[in-house]
């Protein structure tokens, strides 16, 4: 693809807060962090930790179990 023809997947700020604002009124914890080159899928020398619970980590297990049990 050209680079003319490709766009970011950066979101917006505004949109951000919103989600935020809703999370919060919601009573949900949230967390964001910036993952640099992620969506490049490029060769990483660090590793990253990440904590998944709740229903996305019974989902994990089931879909998965040697891999995340």
């Amino acid at each position: 693809m050209q680079k003319e023809d490709t766009t970011s997947p950066t979101i917006a700020v505004e949109a951000l807060f919103y989600t935020f604002v809703m999370d919060a009124l919601e009573e949900h914890d949230v967390a964001t962090c910036d993952l640099p080159g992620l969506f490049l899928q490029t060769e990483m020398e660090w590793k990253m930790i990440i904590r998944i619970d709740g229903a996305l980590a019974l989902l994990l297990v089931k879909i998965n179990p040697e891999r995340w049990k």
